[in-house]
């Protein structure tokens, strides 16, 4: 073991001379190896202590727990799955009733089965924690040990990585100085303009394809913009996708009208768009979102679907659609220039990953779209992702959570390729036309439905009938906040209800949690989207902020995803309009961009009156 010895972070009762070692340490070490051109099987050990052989000059691992153990194994198994031929795929556990050394299998008195019940989990693909070690309790520091996630993690540097480091630097130094931000980024694009034909010069190659044949393009490129759907011939099957040595496209499924039923509106004292939430949730149809795959061989594309460009020249619509929602120019893509209302391609110089990858994340790492727009589309793809046809690219900065609900469905970390946040060129990629969130605000029923279809949920739970949905302003992606929220809190209680934070929860339990309540009341937001694991006719009170009524836009799109998704899965969704504030901000470091801050406060008379009301009807 290569590892840090942390005798000094624990107090001993007696002298020890021996070594303390923590196990996500010994763990993390033994995971970062290389062993794809030796004969070498990996190891992994549930415990160790041999103070009973060799008394204080023992070595010791902290935090050996089942959940730790469960970790290793998993990850270690993933590795070889990646690394080894099939007939070369064994993993070792050390040991079965090593007691002497505390290192064992057999059930204990301290966890019982629980470390043959991991062993069980991992071999049986039925793992879902987290890929994060826990720390030992003595430890400090608020660092965290990763497991090992993918056979290829890139962790290089590079210029264009380096250049746009800089750029931020730069704008963070600028942010409180307007008018200096604005001189220096009309300097900068005067700069890139005049470099343009410079740079043209000796970028001559063939676009995006190495072949003799492939037509000569000179750079920059001006690219045509597609829409998904008319980017390719459409095939009917996804073998038909795959085997085609061409662009194609899959409707994956269908799109169609869904009549959403009317939802009550209550205002709260002071609020003022209580008519034009009645008008929006008035009973209504709405034409669900075609889902739709487009696979582009010798493509480029940022890990995060962004920019997605075909080897015709063509950029994909909805890969740049998101992007540009939150961005005002492209200074976060190199690759790519504006001019005109026309995307220009600035050269031709990509790291080539040699493997057929889904790209299922776009700009917006919240969870209401990751659920919706994300998951869906790599349950559509499970079995070829299993059978490791297509591997699943996640960003380097896309949270752990992510993978730790994809583990809820057996999904190792051998399916994943973990890239840095810039543009590859990729042996094929697939989209998904919900790049552009549609499938959140149109849901479509058929996308949705495969969340009922697995994993199954535990039977037994005893997590409450009545939940309030808190928000830790530390761990949420929105800045929308209820600022009377202990006094809802306390009125709810008061009613029966528990208030919990489910993104505290492993995702398991927050599908148990939705399962079983009743009447759920929480802040409109993406802590909702959990609402597919509900029972038809649970009770859902949103308390959406007067602010939020039109923040987008005047259509009410974004204000009826949650009253449409409740119509797919026959929830009772109600509104409670609460009075707001909504302060505007430049974004730190980058102050062409607007943030706002939406504070409500809830009138919790008014709240308390339609919880009684949806007691009654449920009976509690």
């Amino acid at each position: 073991m290569v590892v840090q010895n942390i005798n000094r972070e624990v107090t001993t009762f007696d002298s020890f001379r021996g070594m303390f070692v923590d196990y996500a340490d010994v763990a993390g070490n033994y995971l970062g190896r290389d062993y794809r051109d030796k004969k070498i099987y990996r190891t992994v050990v549930p415990s160790w202590d041999n103070t009973a052989r060799i008394r204080d000059r023992a070595v010791a691992m902290l935090a050996a727990t089942p959940d730790n153990y469960e970790r290793w194994l998993r990850a270690a198994t993933s590795r070889t799955m990646v690394e080894r031929a099939p007939n070369e795929r064994l993993v070792f556990i050390n040991a079965w009733n090593e007691w002497a050394e505390g290192c064992h299998l057999e059930p204990d008195r301290k966890f019982g089965r629980a470390f043959l019940d991991a062993t069980l989990r991992v071999k049986e693909s039925k793992s879902v924690l987290d890929d994060v070690f826990d720390r030992h309790p003595f430890r400090t520091d608020a660092g965290t040990s990763l497991a090992v996630s993918s056979g290829a993690i890139w962790k290089a540097d590079s210029p264009v990585q380096r250049f746009a480091a800089t750029k931020l630097k730069i704008q963070g130094m600028l942010a409180n100085a307007p008018v200096a931000y604005w001189v220096a980024r009309c300097g900068f694009r005067a700069a890139r303009a005049a470099a343009r034909p410079i740079r043209s010069l000796w970028r001559r190659s063939p676009f995006l394809n190495n072949s003799s044949s492939a037509p000569t393009a000179t750079f920059p490129l001006v690219l045509q913009s597609v829409a998904l759907a008319r980017a390719a011939r459409q095939v009917q099957t996804r073998g038909e996708l795959f085997a085609s040595k061409n662009d194609a496209i899959l409707t994956a499924y269908p799109g169609r009208a869904v009549t959403s039923k009317s939802v009550e509106v209550t205002a709260g004292c002071g609020a003022t768009k209580l008519d034009r939430l009645k008008e929006l949730f008035a009973e209504k149809s709405f034409d669900a979102v075609p889902f739709q795959f487009g696979r582009f061989l010798n493509c480029v594309a940022h890990s995060r679907a962004i920019g997605v460009i075909t080897q015709g020249g063509a950029i994909i619509e909805e890969s740049i659609i998101v992007y540009r929602y939150v961005y005002q120019d492209l200074n976060l893509l190199d690759y790519l220039d504006e001019e005109d209302g026309k995307y220009i391609l600035l050269f031709n110089e990509f790291k080539f990953i040699d493997e057929d990858v889904l790209l299922p994340l776009h700009s917006s790492f919240a969870f209401g779209h990751v659920i919706f727009d994300a998951i869906p589309q790599i349950l559509f793809w499970e079995n070829e992702i299993k059978e490791n046809r297509l591997k699943v690219v996640l960003p380097n900065d896309a949270p752990l959570w992510v993978r730790g609900i994809l583990a809820t469905w057996g999904f190792l970390p051998h399916h994943f390729l973990i890239l840095p946040h810039t543009p590859f060129r990729f042996r094929s990629a697939m989209v998904c036309n919900s790049l552009t969130t549609g499938t959140t605000y149109y849901p479509n029923p058929d996308s949705l439905a495969q969340y009922a279809l697995q994993p199954a949920l535990p039977t037994a739970s005893e997590t409450p009938q009545l939940i309030y949905l808190a928000r830790d302003r530390a761990n949420t992606y929105s800045n929308r906040f209820i600022d009377n929220e202990p006094e809802v809190i306390s009125a709810l209680e008061a009613l029966g209800f528990t208030a919990i934070d489910p993104s505290k929860l492993p995702y398991v339990d927050q599908m148990e949690l939705f399962r079983n309540a009743k009447v759920i009341v929480g802040a409109h937001g993406s802590a909702f989207a959990n609402i597919i694991w509900c029972r038809p006719g649970t009770k859902l009170v949103d308390l959406t902020p007067d602010d939020w009524v039109g923040y987008w836009n005047d259509l009410g799109i974004t204000e009826m995803w949650l009253s449409r998704t409740c119509t797919l899965f026959s929830l009772d969704y109600e509104v409670v309009v609460c009075r707001s504030q909504m302060v505007e901000s430049p974004f730190p470091g980058q102050p062409h961009l607007t943030q706002r801050h939406v504070t409500s406060q809830v009138d919790t008379d008014t709240l308390v009156q339609r919880v009684r009301a949806l007691l009654k009807v449920v009976e509690l």
